[in-house]
């Protein structure tokens, strides 16, 4: 009863508080990605690939796709199917390990109403699908080792790969599987050699790594390179320790969650070393320690912190529960007050959100000012300009100047022929070198490009015929709404 209450309670927050419409360039991905798949018969990739999502995702898709519909709500709806379930997965995974139903409880709603995963999980991310299946994936290899039942060992390491194939930054998570099954406590190797058997160690690696090789082989790893190698072509990438977004980082931690629930995270590192299980009290906080990974990559935002807050809950709920042992008023205070506090903080953004969607609706103003026929330049908008306003995009490209030559000339070709090109604020959020920029400027004559623009009126048929200003405006009230 206690998980079916969770489920609900996760569900229905998220279902009421859904967003009005796909928000992110991954969620409109996704949802096209879904469409297709059922369209032509073969599976599809998203941003990625992430062809895990797109198969769970149009397995639900299915009735929609018979009654005529698009997979825009449904990538939503999954979203908060999965934040629920993933709120599931961490109540019985807390509740294998500490055998504390109240600790569980606990740690699993402050993980429901966290600002940063509730959020990403209202408007068609991936975030809670992947948790999902790495949580369900530690609770079975839990559940497993304790039992030796190799059935389960498989289950989690099926689970664990089809995480991977949701959500790549989940094979960072790789040697805490391992972790969590052999159990070492430093400085021995394993604490449980004589346990393992052949059958049990080709439970835990044998399908985890025939489906991780395959993944790999077949789209993933040209995406781990470039994002460990900074490459100009990758999307996210790891920026270093010592970057700038790790600051950003850690006011995003302080800002989100509540002052005391840090002193009872702190309260249950010091219990779980009281308690002496050294191999649980290492395994959580260098699991923490991810924050120092996440946090540094070129393309952070908050939603990123989601894995880390599982060990930082766990500590927390931990340190609540030790004071519910000796003071029960106390513990009760703290608690209700930390769930209070997130949702007063989360409920504004989520309710706004409800109600509008910035990127739609300017997908709808484009469509509303431009002819079908015509163009427009964008990056991360692109797929809500073609999704929700039916235009057709073009991307700059960002490996070199040979095709932004060829770019140039595009944009040349179809003035030409009568087609009107506009552009977006986003087709320069990657112009990391300014080169775009100042293509643009020397081809058109453009003389303030991030204010108004003027068309070059002395060689007409290479006008850049733009609403650029209304299209920038737009774009940068929807940035202040984020």
């Amino acid at each position: 009863m206690t998980a079916v209450f969770l489920f609900l309670f996760s569900f229905l927050s998220g279902l009421l508080c859904i967003n009005a419409g796909l928000f992110h360039y991954d969620s409109v991905a996704l949802a096209r990605a879904v469409e297709t798949t059922w369209q032509t018969g073969h599976l599809q990739p998203s941003v990625c690939g992430r062809y895990g999502a797109v198969l769970v995702n149009a397995i639900l898709y299915l009735p929609f796709f018979w009654a005529g519909q698009n997979a825009d709500f449904l990538t939503r709806f999954s979203s908060v199917l999965f934040h629920a379930l993933s709120v599931v997965a961490f109540y019985i995974f807390i509740r294998e390990l500490f055998s504390s139903r109240g600790q569980a409880v606990l740690g699993a709603v402050l993980l429901a109403l966290t600002p940063f995963y509730l959020v990403p999980n209202t408007l068609g991310k991936e975030h809670g699908m992947c948790l999902f299946f790495l949580l369900l994936s530690f609770y079975c290899l839990v559940k497993g080792s304790l039992r030796d039942d190799a059935r389960l060992i498989v289950c989690a390491s099926v689970l664990f790969a089809l995480s991977v194939s949701v959500r790549e930054s989940a094979l960072i998570l790789l040697p805490w599987y391992f972790a969590l099954f052999f159990r070492p406590v430093p400085p021995t190797v394993s604490a449980r050699p004589a346990q393992v058997g052949w059958r049990m160690l080709l439970a835990l690696t044998f399908p985890l790594t025939l489906i991780v090789i395959l993944i790999l082989g077949s789209y993933l790893w040209p995406v781990v390179v470039n994002s460990l190698g900074q490459s100009p072509l990758a999307a996210s990438y790891f920026t270093g320790l010592s970057s700038a977004t790790r600051g950003n980082a850690w006011d995003d931690l302080t800002r989100s969650v509540p002052w005391l629930l840090w002193v009872c995270a702190a309260a249950g590192i010091f219990r779980l070393w009281r308690w002496g299980d050294r191999f649980l009290l290492w395994f959580f906080i260098l699991w923490m320690g991810l924050f120092f990974i996440y946090g540094n990559t070129s393309t952070y935002t908050s939603r990123y912190l989601d894995v880390v807050m599982v060990p930082f809950y766990i500590f927390a709920a931990g340190g609540i529960r030790w004071l519910w042992e000796k003071n029960r008023p106390a513990a009760f205070f703290i608690a209700a007050w930390c769930v209070v506090w997130m949702v007063i903080f989360v409920y504004p953004l989520l309710y706004f959100r409800h109600l509008y969607n910035g990127k739609k609706e300017l997908a709808h103003y484009i469509e509303m000012m431009t002819r079908r026929q015509d163009v427009i330049i964008a990056m991360d908008d692109g797929p809500f300009i073609e999704y929700y306003g039916h235009r057709k995009t073009m991307t700059p490209p960002r490996s070199g100047a040979a095709d932004l030559d060829c770019f140039i000339r595009d944009i040349k070709t179809r003035f030409e022929h009568g087609i009107s090109v506009y552009l977006t604020g986003s087709a320069m959020n990657y112009d990391r070198s300014g080169a775009l920029r100042s293509a643009l400027v020397k081809n058109f004559n453009i003389t303030a490009l991030g204010g108004s623009m003027t068309e070059d009126t002395h060689r007409p048929e290479l006008a850049f015929q733009i609403y650029y200003e209304k299209f920038y405006k737009l774009a940068i009230t929807y940035n202040k709404e984020r």
